[in-house]
């Protein structure tokens, strides 16, 4: 094991709303091998925070495949579920710096709203959230304000690779992004960077298509004041048509390569070799 990942701590956190497929197998053993298989090190988290998608049944099933896997943790998963009242507390401490606003469109409303109509060289319109009143509202993060409140304190945005390599961020492109939903304590963006935080996490291991959320995830801990982990983005998981690996794809099932008399060994040959460095 390289000696930047002597005693790291890292983390595995699946959504229960499927079947773990190949492309999480990958990203938990990448996780795992990164904490030097030791299970004191290793910490699985349950992203379960959407009440309208995820389901118990997932969580037993992905907390067996892990197994299989030959992964393990010493301590008990940790549940987003029950973490409301820091969600809360944080969307809170937002609005009274009023980094977040409400925001009464849904998504394919507010999306739309962003698109100039056949001038490409106007800057999009902002929402008009005073509509649709009787929905409750998510609330969205004010990119300018924060941006402008990191400025004025003189902080940074950067971020570390795990060979120690710094990223300055820009979050600007991904805009107003959700921090609180109708149906859920937290978005992802918010719940991640407070529970990674919590939990000390060093080394944060996921897919390089979350490597533009890794800026946002910079500016939300530089504007709570959590510390920032460093962070490995592993190459994706694809299909034969080069589409990556997903739930909503119907992604074939490590359940499904388990039934058909599959080894370990046979589905970590499916998969690249795993490089840390």
């Amino acid at each position: 094991m390289p000696e930047i990942f002597r005693n790291t701590r890292t983390r595995f956190a699946p959504s229960p709303s499927g079947r773990l497929h190949l492309g999480h197998a990958y990203s938990a053993l990448v996780a795992w091998q990164a904490a030097g298989c030791d299970a004191n090190r290793f910490l699985l988290r349950i992203d379960d925070i959407d009440s309208s998608r995820c389901k118990d049944e997932f969580t037993d099933h992905l907390i067996d495949d892990l197994q299989w896997l030959g992964i393990s943790w010493n301590q008990p998963p940790l549940y987003q579920s029950a973490r409301r009242q820091r969600y809360d507390a944080a969307l809170a401490w937002l609005e009274s710096e009023k980094l977040v606003y409400p925001c009464h469109l849904s998504r394919k409303e507010y999306e739309a709203s962003l698109t100039a109509p056949q001038d490409s060289q106007n800057s999009p319109p902002v929402p008009n959230t005073a509509l649709h009143h009787t929905a409750v509202p998510a609330l969205r993060l004010d990119m300018d304000r924060a941006l402008a409140q990191i400025k004025l304190k003189n902080q940074s945005l950067i971020w570390q690779t795990h060979t120690g390599d710094a990223i300055t961020a820009d979050p600007r492109s991904l805009g107003n992004v959700v921090l609180g939903r109708r149906n859920s304590p937290a978005s992802y963006h918010l719940s991640v960077v407070i529970d990674d935080a919590d939990s000390q996490i060093d080394l944060v291991v996921r897919g390089d298509d979350l490597r533009a959320s890794t800026d946002l995830h910079c500016l939300l801990q530089t504007l709570l004041g959590l510390p920032s982990p460093l962070y490995h983005h592993h190459e994706l998981i694809c299909d034969q048509t080069g589409q990556r690996l997903a739930k909503r794809d119907k992604a074939r099932s490590l359940a499904t390569y388990r039934e058909n008399g599959l080894t370990i060994n046979d589905v970590k040959s499916l998969l690249p070799p795993i490089k840390l460095l």
